[in-house]
C-alpha cells in the first residue's frame, strides 16, 4: 500500500503533459516467483511491481503509458520473470552462476566486457527480464 500511495502521490505532483519515469523491477511476464510473495516477509533488496497494476492506477491519474525498456537484464542483476517457466529456471540457473563469478573481484574483472555485451544483447533482443524503465504522460486536462 505505501508503494500505490506514493505512486498516486507522485502523480500527483506531475503537471499536465509531464512525464513519470519509473526504473524498478516491473513484472511484466507471466511466470515469477513474486507473483505469490507475501510483501511483510519479503528480505530481498527491490521489491518488483506489476506493471499492469501501475498502467492501472496512473491510468485512472490521467496518463498514458508510453515507453517500457529494459533497464537492466538478469545477467546483472537477477530474474524477476519470464514467458516461461523454462525460461525462468534456466536464468535462475544461470544466475547462481554468475553470482559465484560475482564474488571474485579478479573473475569479475576478468569478464566485465563479455557481461556488459550480454546485457546489452539481452537488453535490444527484449530478453532482460529484470529492472525496467517505464515512462508515462500526464494528459492535458479536458475542459
Amino acid at each position: 500500500m505505501d508503494f500505490l500511495n506514493g505512486l498516486r502521490f507522485a502523480a500527483r505532483s506531475v503537471a499536465p503533459n509531464g512525464m513519470l519515469l519509473i526504473m524498478d523491477p516491473i513484472l511484466n511476464h507471466p511466470h515469477s516467483p513474486f507473483h505469490s510473495l507475501t510483501f511483510s516477509d519479503y528480505q530481498g533488496n527491490g521489491m518488483p511491481r506489476s506493471l499492469h497494476v501501475m498502467d492501472d492506477i496512473l491510468e485512472s491519474e490521467g496518463f498514458v503509458r508510453i515507453a517500457f525498456t529494459p533497464a537492466v537484464s538478469f545477467v546483472l542483476n537477477g530474474s524477476i520473470d519470464a514467458r516461461s517457466r523454462l525460461g525462468l529456471t534456466a536464468m535462475s540457473a544461470l544466475w547462481s552462476v554468475l553470482q559465484k563469478v560475482y564474488r571474485s573481484d579478479r573473475a569479475t574483472q576478468a569478464l566485465s566486457d563479455s557481461i556488459r555485451l550480454a546485457d546489452r544483447l539481452l537488453k535490444r533482443h527484449a530478453l532482460a527480464y529484470s529492472s525496467s524503465l517505464v515512462a508515462y504522460r500526464k494528459q492535458l486536462l479536458k475542459d
